[in-house]
């Protein structure tokens, strides 16, 4: 992380690197993320790790014959239940959805269906994040 000195002399370089391109002067504003966009950044983080780490498991159950299940177990329960109370029971199961039962191993994919019996979008953390966000608890 950038202490207050590199990160203005960073600031002025970038500065003075445009007014150079556009011969002019040039005035720069920092925009500060939101926590809503803090948020979903991690978010995105959490699910984009789990994702990964799922696959590194399937491919090391499938290639290399070496089941690490019942090792991982342990690990996944604490994510489960952390991922519960953040976000509740309900969120949490579309979460579950999105990362283990969105697709078949044969390739084709599940919908996922609301209470008025519509697909709702879920092709990407964005996706994801629009349905569970609202039922988020504090």
């Amino acid at each position: 992380m950038m202490n207050g000195g590199k990160k203005e002399n960073s600031i002025n370089e970038i500065k003075n690197s445009v007014e150079k391109l556009l011969d002019g002067k040039a005035t720069l504003k920092i925009k500060r993320a939101t926590k809503d966009e803090k948020d979903y950044l991690a978010f995105e983080k959490i699910i984009t790790s789990l994702e990964a780490l799922d696959t590194r498991s399937n491919i090391l159950d499938m290639d290399l014959e070496l089941n690490l299940s019942s090792y991982e177990k342990g690990f996944y329960n604490i994510i489960d239940n952390l991922l519960e109370m953040h976000y509740g029971s309900e969120a949490s199961k579309i979460i579950y959805f999105y990362l283990y039962e969105r697709f078949n191993d044969d390739g084709s994919s599940n919908q996922l269906i609301n209470n008025k019996n519509q697909v709702v979008p879920l092709n990407s953390v964005a996706d994801l994040w629009i349905i569970i966000k609202p039922k988020k608890t504090k």
